[in-house]
């Protein structure tokens, strides 16, 4: 069973002006109304268990973690949360005080995984437009590799490679990861992956790679004696190059970025 519309409506109403007057922030007020159309069921559920007490428990707690993360969805303050979630409480039936501490510790669960989860996203977003795609002469690309990344992240920067080697019109490529930190298989497997990309678009994939993701390249691709590996930056540079068709004699045109490149030693 659930609540009459007058009760349900009453209580949102005392939800709504408390979640307000404890609420500090412009832009937590501003999603009050949305808010208390997603909490609505939530207080119908919690305030009226039914003819199934467990199962109506545990479907009511399941709408508890999903409010949680609507609420970090909207962007609400820990405040704003600390607000919601103690006037959701404050409306449900009399029940003991362990059912109240889950309730509020459920919603503030759902809330943090929400905002740890639009955090990696953000975090991938932020990586992947870290790591450009350089054209370093016409149809020559390349992609320099830096610090740490996850394997999740590495995959979607290949993919963004093969779209750019599709549309670009690439004769070559150089995926150096000469700066990459402590390569795991996982994270081998997602940098050499780039090698059948490369492949399936008929593209020379040339890689700079440490002395580490050389050991580990037998142990994650079946075609290892196929990848075109070096081990610095220069002659990774120099092969993809020359796999390009371009001639190494006269660089003086060049941009100063290649240029630079060649003439490191390392």
């Amino acid at each position: 069973m659930s609540l009459s519309p007058e009760i349900l409506d009453s209580r949102i109403e005392t939800l709504r002006q408390s979640f307000l007057d404890d609420s500090p922030f412009r832009e937590d007020r501003a999603a009050v109304e949305e808010l208390m159309i997603e909490a609505r069921p939530v207080i119908d559920a919690l305030s009226a268990p039914g003819d199934h007490p467990e199962g109506r428990t545990h479907e009511a707690l399941a709408m508890v973690a999903l409010l949680g993360r609507r609420a970090a969805g909207l962007g609400l303050s820990p405040t704003a949360m600390h607000a919601l979630f103690s006037g959701l409480v404050d409306q449900m039936e009399p029940a003991d005080a362990r059912m109240r501490r889950e309730v509020f510790c459920l919603g503030l669960e759902g809330f943090v995984s929400e905002r740890g989860d639009m955090g990696k996203e953000m975090g991938r977003a932020l990586a992947q437009r870290a790591v450009p795609i350089v054209e370093l002469v016409p149809s020559v690309f390349a992609v320099f590799l830096h610090g740490h990344h996850e394997a999740e992240q590495i995959s979607e920067l290949t993919e963004a490679l093969g779209k750019r080697m599709l549309h670009g019109g690439a004769l070559s490529v150089l995926f150096d990861a000469t700066g990459f930190e402590n390569p795991t298989p996982e994270i081998a497997s997602e940098i050499f992956a780039a090698d059948a990309t490369a492949a399936m678009l008929g593209v020379p994939c040339v890689f700079a790679v440490t002395p580490r993701l050389v050991e580990l390249l037998p142990e994650v691709s079946s075609v290892h004696e196929r990848v075109m590996v070096e081990t610095s930056t220069r002659r990774g540079l120099k092969r993809a190059l020359q796999e390009a068709g371009y001639v190494l004699r006269d660089g003086s045109s060049w941009p100063a970025l290649l240029r630079r490149l060649l003439d490191e030693d390392r």
